[in-house]
């Protein structure tokens, strides 16, 4: 029935969700040099490209519970990934260090605000499987982390002198298509306070 597939629609947004959550993070290690290079960082700044996912996740996590109580978690995470993916292909492209600045700051509002909406969402909508779903989306985003950790570089190797660039945005595509189940989990009707578990506000 309908209240099935949106629980699945939720469910699936979760994981996909997580599966993104650490991939803008874990990219950047990999092809560091080929960076530094590229953007001729000196130590000090890769070093701050390093140091900005702790830096952000720090400062935007408090903005999700005041987003929460005024839009739609859905209409949220979706904003979430798309800013992620549109962070993540700036930098990709990015000719200048503070241009690279800017995308990483935009792809980690959409994992800082993921990474403190997830939990309270799983336990709303899915009150009798919390653990089930915890499990699901935390599994997805070590999945996620360890694929960019390990295939960034690969990536990089095989397309040429300014691979990295194509290391580093590839995570675009991925973060695009985990936004899509977002837009598509409807809208709650009003008064529909009996079933909170596939309510969206």
């Amino acid at each position: 029935d309908s209240r099935r597939r949106g629980l699945l629609l939720i469910g699936a947004a979760i994981v996909l969700t997580g599966l993104n959550l650490r991939t803008a993070v874990n990219s950047i290690g990999p092809v560091l040099q080929e960076l530094e290079s590229g953007l001729g960082l000196s130590s000090g700044l890769a070093g701050l490209v390093t140091s900005l996912p702790v830096i952000c996740f720090a400062a935007l996590s408090f903005a999700g519970p005041p987003l929460s109580a005024r839009y739609r978690d859905s209409h949220i995470l979706a904003g979430a990934m798309l800013a992620m993916a549109g962070g993540m292909a700036l930098r990709a492209v990015a000719g200048s260090f503070w241009l690279f600045v800017v995308g990483t700051v935009v792809a980690m509002t959409g994992g800082a605000l993921g990474n403190v909406l997830l939990p309270s969402l799983v336990k709303r909508h899915f009150p009798h499987r919390t653990g089930l779903l915890v499990g699901a989306y935390s599994t997805a985003m070590a999945v996620g982390a360890a694929i960019a950790s390990v295939a960034t570089a690969p990536i990089a190797a095989a397309t040429g002198s300014e691979g990295w660039r194509w290391g580093l945005g590839i995570w675009a595509a991925f973060a695009l298509l985990a936004a899509l189940p977002w837009l598509a989990v409807p809208a709650a009707p009003r008064g529909s306070h009996s079933r909170p578990t596939v309510r969206m506000r």
